[in-house]
Order: C-alpha cells, then sequence, then structure tokens
C-alpha cells in the first residue's frame, strides 16, 4: 500500500536536482481516497530555470518509484480556474518545501 510519506520520500528524490521551491499532493492520495488505479496527483512551484523537459524526467522518476501514473501541475493557483484551484487547495498536502 502507497503512503503520503512513500509518496513524499519519491518527490524530494525526484525534485533534487531541479529549482523546484514545493510539493503538494492533492487529489484522492490527499484525501485517503485512493483506489487501486488511482493516479498521483502532485503540484509543483517550480524557478525558471525548470523546463519541460525537467519536469517529464521528474514524471518518469516518480512512476517508476511509485508504480502509478503520475499528473503533474505546474500552474500557479492565481492561474487556474476557479474550481479547479478551490479543489486543489482543499486537498493540498505540503509534502516538500526548500528552506
Amino acid at each position: 500500500m502507497l503512503t503520503i510519506e512513500d509518496i513524499a520520500e519519491a518527490l524530494r528524490e525526484a525534485v533534487a536536482p531541479y529549482d523546484v521551491r514545493a510539493g503538494y499532493l492533492f487529489g484522492s492520495f490527499a484525501r485517503g481516497e485512493e483506489e487501486r488505479q488511482s493516479d498521483v496527483d502532485v503540484r509543483l512551484e517550480c524557478g525558471h530555470d525548470v523546463n519541460y523537459s525537467d519536469l517529464l524526467s521528474m514524471q518518469e522518476l516518480l512512476e517508476e518509484r511509485l508504480g502509478r501514473s503520475v499528473e503533474i501541475v505546474t500552474n500557479p493557483p492565481e492561474f487556474m480556474r476557479p474550481a479547479f484551484r478551490k479543489r486543489i487547495q482543499q486537498d493540498e498536502v505540503l509534502l516538500y518545501e526548500t528552506a
């Protein structure tokens, strides 16, 4: 069974080489409602140096470590549609933050 700590550990490893300031879990895993086929939803706050290739590398590592499909969102909350932003912010669990 995959735990939030397992996800946090994999996330810390995946983002370590990149300019990622924070990582949040949202969706079914954050709510404790995950099912066998649930994906892992992550929102990252990235610096300007993180590009699409970097995001794909992070996603691949996370999927390999977790054995699940991973969806990464990088849009700042202020640029999300209000309903989507509200849903994410209700669920969010901080997993990673730089000092």
